[in-house]
């Protein structure tokens, strides 16, 4: 008797199949050089090779962020690549079906293996392809019928050419996985990640290791490509550790551009965005479609957070960047924050951010850039002053080394100034700001709103609480300025009055 379970994922697969074959855009008339000449355009046109075999998936064009990726693989044999695509974005349909289609018609597949959250989900993903390759008539029209007679059970099957395609589930073993003399030299893992297991720090780790341990050796000697379709969904996830190894690549997309309009245009629109984000709020938008998981702040909340147009630069009453600065540049150091901000009638003002793991050389272009930004006379002279300072620290020798060789290669004479900073605890320090985010002093420009570097040091800002133990690179920085700029706070004292002092009614 079929189980339950079995006879669910049949009735899916089943509805799958009806979907592949429901479009047909055969043209019964073409010659064999007019279908040569397309199998050869799409083998070359990934896009083109999209829209035609794929119309059902294909409701609108290809972003541009899709065609890219694809291309980039298709170039790199031997790989680790992650394709972390906001919510929306089809990252499972490009990376388990439209890929690795693309892939096999380019004959670039020995074995593909397709790695889910668990052994069932991973088969139901694979049965995508599975049933594209068995009903999509555009497909048989141009390569033949593709299922095979003991080799096409769900989840698990060879087409024709003698191409294996398999799933497998998060931690099962693969150490053996071949088909004759085949082995893998493609794994896909979809979603990896999932809400329970980034709750314990020891899975994910674990994880980690049976990746690179088992799963990798496992594939063919020639070299892989092991590509992982996920979004960020924390702070500590197998994607986060991933992203931390050398020699990865890292393709993160995010949903809107700096300017807040939507990467994959020809799809939404930025009214859709405005909306998805009024209803889910700003902490679960930046989680799920801007790759940007969110910290939610016991002391500095995000109903503390106003974004607000800037006044004109040049009516500030003070400018200032404060650099914190970190040395080493890896993706386990400190981040290199440089933080701007400008007081306007006893308000401050946050204009723009740069928070990196960089070299320390990038924070000081950022700094360069900024000031040519500034207005200029009729002469061409910069009419805006900034005060730009940054941290004593024990290698300030290899900072100014490195200082006076932008000076020679921007040829521009960036003026910084060394400053020494409170020796007490940087928590206390950082608390210092919290009056004025009580008393709604302080402003975040709109135009930064979707900056990368700008919500980086907003979330480093919201994790700072009692004993934490992330980094605090921004919110130093932030507190650095802020400090500064009190200094240029009108004075409340009342001013001194000369003469005889009157009379008290109520002296002793």
């Amino acid at each position: 008797m079929i189980k339950r379970d079995d006879r669910l994922a049949l009735d899916r697969y089943k509805d799958k199949l009806k979907r592949a074959s429901e479009y047909n855009n055969i043209n019964i008339g073409e010659s064999d050089v007019e279908k040569r000449k397309r199998i050869e355009r799409a083998r070359r046109d990934y896009a083109f090779c999209v829209s035609y075999y794929f119309p059902h998936y294909a409701t609108c064009e290809c972003a541009d962020f899709q065609i890219q990726a694809a291309n980039w693989l298709k170039r790199n044999s031997d790989c680790v690549d992650l394709e972390i695509w906001p919510r929306g974005h089809a990252k499972s349909v490009h990376m388990d079906i439209l890929w690795p289609f693309w892939m096999w018609i380019n004959n670039e597949i020995d074995m593909f293996v397709l790695i889910g959250a668990n052994e069932t989900a991973a088969a139901d993903l694979m049965s995508d392809l599975q049933a594209e390759f068995e009903a999509n008539q555009q497909i048989i029209n141009d390569f033949g019928e593709q299922r095979t007679v003991g080799d096409w059970e769900l989840g698990n099957f060879v087409t024709k050419n003698g191409t294996p395609f398999y799933s497998l589930g998060r931690g099962q073993k693969p150490r053996g996985k071949r088909y004759r003399n085949k082995r893998p030299n493609i794994f896909v893992f979809d979603d990896i990640d999932d809400d329970e297991i980034i709750q314990n720090p020891r899975r994910v780790k674990r994880v980690i290791k049976w990746i690179f341990g088992a799963v990798y050796g496992a594939a063919d000697n020639k070299g892989c490509r092991m590509v992982f379709a996920n979004n960020i969904i924390g702070p500590f996830t197998i994607i986060t550790e991933i992203l931390k190894r050398p020699g990865v690549r890292k393709n993160i997309i995010r949903a809107l551009d700096e300017n807040g309009d939507p990467v994959w245009h020809q799809k939404y629109t930025r009214a859709f965005f405005d909306l998805k984000r009024s209803t889910q709020g700003d902490y679960l938008f930046q989680t799920e479609y801007m790759n940007n998981p969110q910290t939610e702040g016991e002391i500095f909340r995000d109903d503390q957070i106003q974004w607000a147009p800037m006044p004109r630069i040049d009516q500030f009453d003070c400018l200032v960047g404060h650099w914190d600065v970190a040395y080493a540049g890896t993706t386990t150091a400190d981040y290199n924050a440089v933080k701007i901000w400008g007081l306007k009638d006893g308000h401050f003002y946050h204009i723009k951010a740069f928070v990196k793991q960089c070299k320390m050389d990038e924070a000081m272009l950022f700094m360069v850039a900024f000031e040519l930004s500034l207005p200029k006379d009729d002469r061409g002279n910069i009419c805006v002053k900034i005060h730009w300072r940054f941290e004593s620290q024990f290698w300030n020798d290899a900072l100014k080394m490195i200082l006076e060789e932008v000076r020679k290669k921007t040829k521009f004479d960036l003026q910084i100034t060394q400053c020494e900073r409170p020796i007490k605890n940087k928590f206390d320090r950082i608390l210092t700001m919290q009056p004025y985010y009580q008393n709604r002093k302080i402003y975040y420009n709109k135009k930064e709103e979707f900056n990368l570097c700008m919500q980086t040091g907003l979330n480093q800002l919201k994790s700072i609480e009692p004993g934490y133990k992330c980094h605090d690179d921004g919110p130093d920085a932030d507190e650095g300025a802020i400090s500064y700029l009190s200094k240029f706070l009108p004075n409340n004292n009342p001013l001194p009055i000369y003469g005889l002092r009157p009379k008290s009614q109520g002296a002793w």
